[in-house]
């Protein structure tokens, strides 16, 4: 297992506090299995600000997915397939 991991966001290297199954568990209580798809490894620092912007942010997806005409989920699988 490696000990390390590198932040999505601030792309800064850290020790592994928690184990990998730990976190997936985290990220499943957390997000929505279309989210889960998007979901990257994040320092806890890129985390917090990220959890504190999530609920402007769907807001914002959700107004986007509509005005697709698709669901929310359905528009986060897309957006997840995106390269």
């Amino acid at each position: 297992m490696t000990e390390t991991y590198t932040c999505a966001c601030c792309h800064q290297t850290f020790k592994k506090g928690w184990t990998d199954e730990e976190a997936a568990a985290e990220a499943r209580e957390l997000h929505s299995p279309a989210e889960l798809e998007a979901v990257e490894v994040v320092c806890d620092p890129c985390f917090r600000t990220i959890m504190a912007e999530l609920p402007r942010i769907r807001a914002e997806l959700d107004q986007e997915a509509a005005a697709m005409g698709v669901s929310y989920e359905e528009f986060m699988r897309r957006e997840a397939r995106k390269p």
